[in-house]
């Protein structure tokens, strides 16, 4: 495992898999035109598992560079920034945490499409809300999203439904 930390070095690998083929396809497949809810996602034509592959040789990737990626127009950069990023929150200390977590909710913008969300919102924001409603966290505010982006909207409905134990736990309003 090769722990490569540079966001130049990541990205290179990225494009070393690019396949523009199959870009144009997932391009369709995702609803990028204009008007449709993935309008303006440009995409590379990595597969998932490529995907995983490249974020577990920079899981150790820095925040910065993590956020950097996260903020790409390119959607497999951002899905392999995500998958660091819960990589990361899995082994992060509880101060680590929460910077990640706050890391992500500013970040939402870019986490714009339901395969981003699924892979992500239950293990970081879900995590996050469960650990604190068990008091783990006191200091950890939940935070409700009201916005009608498929993204945010998508996250606040996957991140309150998360498992503990096994079980799933469903978050529900106390107002």
């Amino acid at each position: 495992n090769v722990c490569m930390s540079s966001f130049e070095d990541i990205t290179k690998a990225i494009r070393k898999l690019a396949n523009p083929e199959k870009g144009v396809f997932l391009q369709r497949f995702f609803k990028t035109g204009k008007g449709q809810y993935g309008e303006g996602d440009v995409f590379l034509g990595l597969t998932v598992p490529q995907s995983r592959i490249i974020a577990k040789q920079f899981e150790k990737l820095s925040l910065t560079s993590v956020t950097k990626l996260l903020r790409s127009k390119a959607h497999e950069d951002r899905l392999i920034a995500l998958i660091i990023l819960t990589m990361q929150y899995k082994k992060g200390t509880e101060a680590e945490k929460e910077t990640m977590y706050e890391l992500y909710l500013a970040n939402t913008e870019y986490i714009n499409n339901w395969d981003l969300v699924d892979l992500s919102a239950e293990y970081i924001v879900g995590e996050h809300l469960l650990q604190a409603k068990k008091g783990a966290e006191p200091h950890a505010e939940p935070r409700r999203r009201h916005s009608g982006e498929h993204g945010e909207s998508g996250i606040s409905i996957v991140s309150t439904h998360t498992r503990d134990s096994g079980k799933v736990v469903a978050f529900q309003n106390d107002n």
